[in-house]
């Protein structure tokens, strides 16, 4: 069962359409905890890869016997919400990053600059195809929502404590 104090924090994420964010963070709630092995099946797997032998079917534990799925206590979805928010946001951002600098050195490179850099690519984001752009992302940008990441973290961090205070779900 999803904990209802997280509805507006999926709200807030759906009006900044961060649909997929919430989608996420409820599909890795919604599963729960699922015990994969044991540390020594485990331990036994990776030395087997290290020493290069075969792993047949035989070896692999039974589904059945590794355990049952944990559903989170309360508190525990929202420490993971959290997480997953300010960890896929990052990612988001690191991902724009990286792709403007990839698309920046292409660019220098097809026009025969020597230094990549001297081309400065900015994406237009489209919400569906064919529309007009509705954001441009730019380097700037990217520094920009770096610095605004510390705000994020600090945000999501007071949440917690404020949401799970006194509360021991």
């Amino acid at each position: 069962m999803i904990d209802p104090r997280l509805f507006p924090l999926f709200e807030t994420l759906s009006r900044a359409n961060l649909d997929w964010l919430v989608q996420e963070i409820l599909a890795v709630l919604i599963s729960g905890e699922v015990p994969l092995a044991s540390a020594n099946e485990l331990t036994r797997a990776r030395q087997r890869i290290a020493d290069r032998q075969e792993v047949s079917a035989a070896d692999l534990p039974d589904i059945e016997t590794v355990g049952e799925v944990r559903q989170y206590p309360g508190n525990e979805q929202i420490r993971i919400a959290g997480s997953l928010v300010v960890s896929r946001i990052t990612d988001s951002i690191l991902m724009t990053k990286a792709s403007i600098e990839g698309l920046d050195r292409l660019v220098g490179e097809l026009a025969g600059s020597k230094s990549a850099y001297t081309y400065r690519t900015t994406i237009q984001l489209v919400d569906d195809i064919g529309e007009q752009p509705s954001r441009s992302v730019d380097s700037a940008a990217i520094r920009k929502s770096f610095e605004a990441l510390v705000t994020l973290r600090q945000a999501v961090e007071q949440w917690q404590e404020y949401i799970t205070a006194g509360d021991a779900r």
